[in-house]
């Protein structure tokens, strides 16, 4: 999850296409994490009500990212 932060920082402070490169990335890495906690779920690693959370978490850092991809699009 700090490698999503430090990527996001990176767009920030970026421009033009390199702002979307840097967006596109969080989102896949992003992807990667909710796989990754999915299948520490199914393994029991992690509880349900857990997953849960996070899922609900990880969905709203993806529709913001969204719209942020959607807003560069005009850049």
């Amino acid at each position: 999850a700090l490698d999503i932060a430090e990527t996001l920082v990176e767009a920030q402070y970026a421009s033009g296409a390199e702002t979307e490169t840097f967006l596109h990335r969080a989102n896949r890495m992003l992807a990667r994490l909710r796989m990754l906690i999915r299948v520490a779920e199914d393994r029991r690693y992690l509880s349900l009500g857990l997953l849960e959370v996070l899922s609900k978490d990880f969905q709203a850092v993806g529709a913001q990212l969204n719209r942020w991809l959607k807003a560069s699009d005009g850049t």
